[in-house]
């Protein structure tokens, strides 16, 4: 997270820590204090190992919060030092961090795709090389129709622009059968579509499906809440052994040393087991992307950063600020209408309007016609 750049976490660092106290864990060497109300996971590349899995599954037993911003994909650059790949793309290995299976168990799932849509962001293109506007597919607008008023920290939010995000889906049996709640947060537009196997996101590569039967909205971000049965659950559980110091290390590579076998007497314990936990939350959003620089600005007030912060004082059982938060949001987009509404207004505007101006004014001729008439049938009298 050091350094500085569009791809850095510095402006969602600032807005956390403005209410909040962030505290950075290991989860190879710590465990997960019980001051921390919500462990915010963000854009993993790295495998868990059982034991770091397990604090997370007792974090959340506990009835803590988790807010989770997973990547399907991890962009993998062109090595520099090869020149002939100097123009080439990068490259999108899928990513299993071990998480997935937890969140499969609890009932909920990312798919290895991305989402593209036809509402989406629309990037000025230089008169040098043409002129106009280029869709950013893999960049969906949300719009106010595909954002779930229904909760409270998302009553206000009327737009948000999404970035390299994948799809989720629920298994709602197992839902039910865990006795868990999912709430959709928002979703992309029916004019939205996933691209699948061989990922290229250069924008002059990438064309709408021919047929709209290809085309649907997708759910992009979930609230799971309630009381979580544990990923270990008849499992063994997993423990933490000592890792050698580099000083073991040496001596047991150099000619007629021995690696020493492990200290079974340092093992630590994690003491009580958690099968059933208390009530707790998870929020899943499949895109660390959102949490980026380029996305969140730094003094907190368009849409996307007022979402993201909501998250977290619902996460943190402060939803009433979050609900105070978006009253002061300027962004106030018109609602979209249907085709057939456009037809119909621009119809009226077109003849609509100056048929009414002519029956108007044979409404006014007629009733000064009358009027005139009854005047001279007085006077012939």
């Amino acid at each position: 997270m050091g350094g500085q750049g569009p791809d850095t976490l510095s402006n969602f660092r600032m807005l956390a820590s403005q209410n909040y106290a962030i505290k950075e864990v290991n989860l190879k060497d710590d465990r997960l204090p019980e001051s921390i109300n919500c462990l915010v996971v963000a854009g993993p590349t790295e495998k868990f190992t059982d034991y770091e899995l397990f604090q997370i599954d007792q974090f959340l037993m506990r009835g803590k919060n988790l807010a989770l911003f997973l990547d399907a994909y991890k962009e993998v650059m062109p090595p520099k030092q090869e020149p002939f790949r100097f123009n080439e793309g990068p490259t999108y290995v899928p990513l299993n961090t071990g998480l997935e299976k937890m969140l499969e168990h609890y009932g909920m799932g990312i798919k290895p795709s991305y989402v593209m849509d036809e509402n989406c962001y629309k990037q000025d293109v230089p008169q040098r090389f043409g002129g106009g506007e280029r869709a950013i597919y893999f960049a969906p607008i949300i719009k106010s129709r595909f954002i779930n008023n229904d909760v409270g920290f998302m009553r206000n939010i009327k737009g948000l622009i999404a970035m390299k995000i994948s799809p989720l889906g629920l298994n709602t049996e197992r839902i039910e059968e865990n006795g868990l709640h999912a709430v959709r947060l928002f979703s992309s537009s029916e004019k939205s579509w996933e691209m699948k196997g061989r990922i290229n996101l250069n924008p002059m590569f990438i064309r709408p499906p021919q047929s709209a039967d290809e085309q649907k909205s997708l759910a992009l971000a979930y609230i799971l809440e309630g009381a979580f049965s544990s990923y270990f659950a008849g499992k063994p559980i997993p423990e933490k052994t000592p890792e050698e110091d580099d000083s073991e290390k040496e001596d047991s590579e150099k000619p007629g040393k021995k690696k020493p076998g492990v200290d079974l007497s340092k093992i630590e314990s994690e003491g009580e087991f958690l099968s059933k936990g208390k009530p707790g939350r998870i929020f899943l959003m499949a895109s660390s992307e959102m949490l980026k620089d380029n996305i969140l600005d730094a003094e907190g007030r368009t849409p996307n950063a007022m979402f993201i912060m909501n998250v977290l004082d619902f996460l943190n059982d402060r939803e009433d600020i979050a609900v105070m938060r978006t009253k002061e949001q300027r962004f106030n987009p018109l609602q979209d209408t249907k085709g057939g509404t456009k037809t119909l207004v621009k119809s009226f505007n077109i003849a609509g309007l100056p048929a009414l101006v002519v029956l108007f004014g044979l409404l006014v001729w007629f009733r000064r016609h009358t009027r005139k008439k009854q005047i001279q049938m007085m006077f012939q009298k």
